[in-house]
Protein backbone atom coordinates (compact mmCIF):
# COMPACT_ATOMS: atom_id res chain seq x y z
CA UNK A 1 0.00 0.00 0.00
CA UNK A 2 3.04 2.54 0.64
CA UNK A 3 4.10 1.92 -3.06
CA UNK A 4 0.37 2.58 -4.35
CA UNK A 5 0.23 5.79 -2.16
CA UNK A 6 4.28 7.05 -3.11
CA UNK A 7 3.00 5.95 -7.21
CA UNK A 8 -0.11 8.09 -6.18
CA UNK A 9 1.38 11.17 -4.72
CA UNK A 10 4.38 11.09 -7.14
CA UNK A 11 1.61 11.03 -10.30
CA UNK A 12 -0.34 14.09 -8.35
CA UNK A 13 2.71 15.74 -8.00
CA UNK A 14 3.78 14.94 -11.59
CA UNK A 15 -0.04 16.47 -12.75
CA UNK A 16 0.94 19.58 -10.84
CA UNK A 17 4.27 20.16 -12.48
CA UNK A 18 2.76 19.38 -15.63
CA UNK A 19 0.06 21.88 -15.10
CA UNK A 20 2.78 25.09 -13.53
CA UNK A 21 4.37 23.97 -16.73
CA UNK A 22 1.88 24.94 -19.39
CA UNK A 23 0.92 27.97 -17.19
CA UNK A 24 4.26 29.37 -17.69
CA UNK A 25 3.69 28.49 -21.85
CA UNK A 26 0.74 30.51 -21.64
CA UNK A 27 2.26 33.44 -20.47
CA UNK A 28 5.28 33.38 -22.63
CA UNK A 29 2.91 32.58 -25.21
CA UNK A 30 0.04 34.64 -24.84
CA UNK A 31 0.13 36.96 -22.06
CA UNK A 32 3.62 37.85 -22.16
CA UNK A 33 3.43 38.61 -25.86
CA UNK A 34 0.56 41.15 -24.98
CA UNK A 35 1.44 44.56 -25.76
CA UNK A 36 0.98 47.75 -23.22
CA UNK A 37 1.00 51.34 -22.98
CA UNK A 38 3.58 52.20 -20.88
CA UNK A 39 3.73 55.89 -20.47
CA UNK A 40 5.56 58.34 -17.80
CA UNK A 41 5.15 57.38 -14.33
CA UNK A 42 3.52 60.72 -13.31
CA UNK A 43 0.44 59.54 -15.84
CA UNK A 44 0.64 56.24 -14.15
CA UNK A 45 0.27 57.53 -11.22
CA UNK A 46 -3.06 58.76 -12.08
CA UNK A 47 -4.84 56.39 -12.21
CA UNK A 48 -4.13 56.11 -8.20
CA UNK A 49 -5.07 59.38 -7.42
CA UNK A 50 -8.44 58.32 -9.52
CA UNK A 51 -8.81 55.43 -7.28
CA UNK A 52 -8.41 57.70 -4.53
CA UNK A 53 -11.16 60.08 -5.57
CA UNK A 54 -13.29 57.23 -6.16
CA UNK A 55 -12.81 55.93 -2.52
CA UNK A 56 -13.49 59.71 -0.91
CA UNK A 57 -16.22 59.82 -3.03
CA UNK A 58 -18.28 56.72 -1.50
CA UNK A 59 -16.80 58.02 1.87
CA UNK A 60 -18.90 61.29 1.01
CA UNK A 61 -21.66 59.22 -0.17
CA UNK A 62 -22.37 57.74 3.22
CA UNK A 63 -21.70 60.41 5.39
CA UNK A 64 -24.01 61.92 3.55
CA UNK A 65 -26.56 59.21 3.96
CA UNK A 66 -25.79 59.42 7.91
CA UNK A 67 -26.41 63.10 7.77
CA UNK A 68 -29.98 62.52 5.89
CA UNK A 69 -30.92 59.75 9.01
CA UNK A 70 -30.36 61.90 11.53
CA UNK A 71 -32.01 64.80 9.60
CA UNK A 72 -34.90 62.41 9.31
CA UNK A 73 -35.29 61.16 12.90
CA UNK A 74 -34.68 65.28 13.97
CA UNK A 75 -37.80 66.44 11.84
CA UNK A 76 -39.88 63.39 12.15
CA UNK A 77 -40.88 61.84 15.11
CA UNK A 78 -41.45 57.68 15.37
CA UNK A 79 -44.71 56.62 14.75
CA UNK A 80 -46.04 56.27 18.54
CA UNK A 81 -44.36 59.43 19.64
CA UNK A 82 -45.70 62.48 20.46
CA UNK A 83 -46.21 65.05 17.35
CA UNK A 84 -45.11 68.64 17.72
CA UNK A 85 -47.66 71.65 18.05
CA UNK A 86 -49.05 71.73 14.23
CA UNK A 87 -48.10 68.38 13.37
CA UNK A 88 -50.42 65.63 12.59
CA UNK A 89 -50.73 62.26 11.55
CA UNK A 90 -51.96 61.51 8.05
CA UNK A 91 -52.04 58.49 5.68
CA UNK A 92 -50.01 58.92 2.64
CA UNK A 93 -52.79 59.08 0.38
CA UNK A 94 -54.15 62.05 2.33
CA UNK A 95 -50.67 64.33 1.51
CA UNK A 96 -50.08 62.30 -1.90
CA UNK A 97 -51.45 60.97 -5.02
CA UNK A 98 -50.36 58.15 -7.78
CA UNK A 99 -49.96 60.02 -11.32
CA UNK A 100 -49.93 56.68 -14.28
CA UNK A 101 -50.39 58.04 -17.36
CA UNK A 102 -49.12 55.11 -19.80
CA UNK A 103 -47.91 55.42 -22.63
CA UNK A 104 -47.09 52.45 -25.91
CA UNK A 105 -43.60 53.77 -27.21
CA UNK A 106 -43.45 50.91 -29.64
CA UNK A 107 -46.63 53.06 -31.31
CA UNK A 108 -44.11 55.79 -32.09
CA UNK A 109 -41.25 53.55 -33.28
CA UNK A 110 -38.93 56.83 -34.69
CA UNK A 111 -39.42 58.89 -32.43
CA UNK A 112 -36.83 59.48 -29.54
CA UNK A 113 -37.39 59.29 -26.08
CA UNK A 114 -35.75 60.10 -22.60
CA UNK A 115 -36.23 56.73 -20.92
CA UNK A 116 -35.85 56.25 -17.35
CA UNK A 117 -35.41 52.18 -16.64
CA UNK A 118 -34.75 50.44 -12.91
CA UNK A 119 -31.24 49.19 -13.86
CA UNK A 120 -30.50 53.12 -13.85
CA UNK A 121 -31.62 54.70 -10.24
CA UNK A 122 -28.94 53.68 -8.19
CA UNK A 123 -30.19 52.46 -4.24
CA UNK A 124 -30.11 55.38 -2.49
CA UNK A 125 -29.47 58.29 -4.94
CA UNK A 126 -31.20 61.17 -4.88
CA UNK A 127 -30.44 63.43 -8.00
CA UNK A 128 -31.94 62.25 -11.22
CA UNK A 129 -29.16 60.39 -13.89
CA UNK A 130 -29.15 61.20 -17.60
CA UNK A 131 -31.94 59.11 -18.67
CA UNK A 132 -30.90 56.88 -22.00
CA UNK A 133 -32.11 58.10 -25.29
CA UNK A 134 -34.02 54.90 -26.76
CA UNK A 135 -36.08 54.79 -30.19
CA UNK A 136 -39.86 53.68 -29.66
CA UNK A 137 -38.49 50.45 -31.15
CA UNK A 138 -36.13 49.75 -28.89
CA UNK A 139 -38.98 50.13 -25.79
CA UNK A 140 -40.50 47.25 -26.03
CA UNK A 141 -42.82 47.64 -22.80
CA UNK A 142 -45.40 50.24 -21.29
CA UNK A 143 -43.92 53.23 -19.69
CA UNK A 144 -44.98 56.13 -17.79
CA UNK A 145 -44.77 59.47 -18.08
CA UNK A 146 -42.63 61.75 -15.85
CA UNK A 147 -42.15 65.41 -15.24
CA UNK A 148 -40.98 68.02 -12.61
CA UNK A 149 -42.93 67.71 -9.10
CA UNK A 150 -43.29 64.30 -9.24
CA UNK A 151 -41.50 61.51 -7.03
CA UNK A 152 -40.47 58.52 -8.27
CA UNK A 153 -40.28 54.92 -6.23
CA UNK A 154 -39.14 52.02 -7.57
CA UNK A 155 -41.51 49.95 -6.53
CA UNK A 156 -40.05 46.48 -7.78
CA UNK A 157 -37.47 44.82 -4.65
CA UNK A 158 -38.20 48.47 -2.65
CA UNK A 159 -35.16 47.48 -0.57
CA UNK A 160 -33.22 48.57 -2.83
CA UNK A 161 -34.19 51.60 -2.11
CA UNK A 162 -34.63 53.07 -5.26
CA UNK A 163 -36.10 56.92 -5.34
CA UNK A 164 -36.20 59.65 -8.13
CA UNK A 165 -37.13 63.35 -7.90
CA UNK A 166 -37.45 64.36 -11.41
CA UNK A 167 -35.46 67.44 -12.90
CA UNK A 168 -37.45 67.42 -16.68
CA UNK A 169 -39.63 65.39 -18.89
CA UNK A 170 -39.37 61.99 -19.81
CA UNK A 171 -41.06 58.04 -19.55
CA UNK A 172 -40.03 55.62 -17.15
CA UNK A 173 -40.49 51.91 -16.45
CA UNK A 174 -43.53 51.10 -15.07
CA UNK A 175 -41.57 49.27 -12.27
CA UNK A 176 -41.24 53.51 -10.81
CA UNK A 177 -44.08 54.46 -9.04
CA UNK A 178 -44.93 58.02 -10.09
CA UNK A 179 -46.14 60.16 -6.92
CA UNK A 180 -47.59 63.56 -7.23
CA UNK A 181 -47.48 65.31 -3.77
CA UNK A 182 -50.18 67.82 -3.35
CA UNK A 183 -49.26 71.33 -3.75
CA UNK A 184 -48.25 73.55 -0.72
CA UNK A 185 -48.87 70.81 1.46
CA UNK A 186 -45.85 68.22 0.65
CA UNK A 187 -42.59 69.11 -1.27
CA UNK A 188 -41.37 66.56 -3.79
CA UNK A 189 -37.91 66.81 -2.20
CA UNK A 190 -39.03 66.06 1.61
CA UNK A 191 -41.96 63.21 0.52
CA UNK A 192 -38.72 61.86 -1.87
CA UNK A 193 -36.22 61.77 1.58
CA UNK A 194 -39.27 60.20 3.48
CA UNK A 195 -39.59 56.93 0.84
CA UNK A 196 -35.94 56.88 1.04
CA UNK A 197 -35.96 56.71 4.80
CA UNK A 198 -35.24 53.54 6.09
CA UNK A 199 -38.21 53.22 8.19
CA UNK A 200 -39.97 53.69 4.98
CA UNK A 201 -37.89 50.89 3.35
CA UNK A 202 -38.54 48.34 6.20
CA UNK A 203 -42.33 49.38 5.79
CA UNK A 204 -42.63 48.91 2.12
CA UNK A 205 -40.41 45.49 2.50
CA UNK A 206 -42.80 44.30 4.56
CA UNK A 207 -45.69 44.77 2.42
CA UNK A 208 -45.19 43.27 -0.48
CA UNK A 209 -46.76 40.81 -3.34
CA UNK A 210 -44.48 38.53 -5.38
CA UNK A 211 -42.12 35.76 -4.00
CA UNK A 212 -39.69 36.02 -7.09
CA UNK A 213 -40.19 39.88 -8.09
CA UNK A 214 -41.62 41.22 -4.88
CA UNK A 215 -43.66 44.18 -5.61
CA UNK A 216 -44.69 47.21 -3.01
CA UNK A 217 -48.94 46.62 -2.57
CA UNK A 218 -50.05 49.78 -3.84
CA UNK A 219 -53.19 49.24 -1.56
CA UNK A 220 -50.44 49.65 1.84
CA UNK A 221 -51.19 52.05 4.05
CA UNK A 222 -48.67 54.49 5.85
CA UNK A 223 -48.90 57.12 7.63
CA UNK A 224 -46.34 59.99 7.95
CA UNK A 225 -46.25 63.01 10.22
CA UNK A 226 -47.31 66.10 8.20
CA UNK A 227 -44.34 69.00 8.49
CA UNK A 228 -45.63 72.28 9.95
CA UNK A 229 -46.16 75.31 8.55
CA UNK A 230 -43.35 77.08 10.26
CA UNK A 231 -40.50 74.27 10.89
CA UNK A 232 -37.75 75.21 13.68
CA UNK A 233 -34.52 77.22 12.69
CA UNK A 234 -32.64 74.02 13.38
CA UNK A 235 -34.92 71.92 11.44
CA UNK A 236 -34.19 73.69 8.32
CA UNK A 237 -30.42 74.64 8.40
CA UNK A 238 -30.31 70.76 9.25
CA UNK A 239 -32.47 70.03 5.87
CA UNK A 240 -30.06 72.18 3.57
CA UNK A 241 -26.80 71.09 5.06
CA UNK A 242 -27.68 67.30 4.22
CA UNK A 243 -29.34 68.17 0.46
CA UNK A 244 -25.99 70.15 -0.22
CA UNK A 245 -23.89 67.43 1.37
CA UNK A 246 -25.99 64.51 -0.59
CA UNK A 247 -25.91 66.97 -4.12
CA UNK A 248 -22.22 67.41 -3.97
CA UNK A 249 -21.83 63.83 -2.95
CA UNK A 250 -23.05 62.38 -6.29
CA UNK A 251 -21.70 64.98 -8.54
Amino acid sequence: SRGRRSSASRASTGGWWRGASRARWCWSRWLGNFWVSCGRWQEQELMARVREARRLREEAMEDAERLWQSTLAEIFPSPGQDLPAGWRWVRLGEVASREAVIVRPSDATDEVFDYLGMEQVEPGQWNQRQPARLSGEEIRSQAINFRPGLVLHGKLRPHLNKVVVPSLKGIASTELLSIRPRAHVLSPDLLAGVLRSQRFVRYATSNTTGSRQPRTRLDALWHVPLSPSHPSRNSRASWRTWRRCSSASER
